[in-house]
């Protein structure tokens, strides 16, 4: 954080630069809903031409009987998007 690199962005943004952020939110004892944003990967991912989600990431998980289900997607803006899913048991 004391070398910036000899950018001209402002002070805040390049401490957002360093930054990512997240959350988790319980809704019950089975649903989870997440939620997270990377400024840096928006600030270098991100298209001119058109509102676009890159450095946001979204997702959610399911607890059923033994089975925890998660999924979660992160948009990489005109490179696509990247879907996760997860399977989880106790043997």
């Amino acid at each position: 954080l004391h070398d910036w690199g000899g950018t001209d962005d402002s002070f805040g943004t390049e401490v957002l630069k360093h930054l990512a952020f997240g959350g988790e939110f319980y809704l019950g004892s089975a649903l989870r809903l997440r939620l997270g944003y990377s400024h840096r990967r928006h600030d270098e991912l991100k298209t001119d031409s058109r509102l676009d989600l890159a450095g946001v990431g979204l997702g959610f998980g399911i607890e059923v009987t033994r089975f925890r289900f998660d999924y979660a997607y992160n948009d990489w803006s005109a490179l696509g998007g990247v879907h996760h899913l997860t399977v989880q048991t106790r043997l």
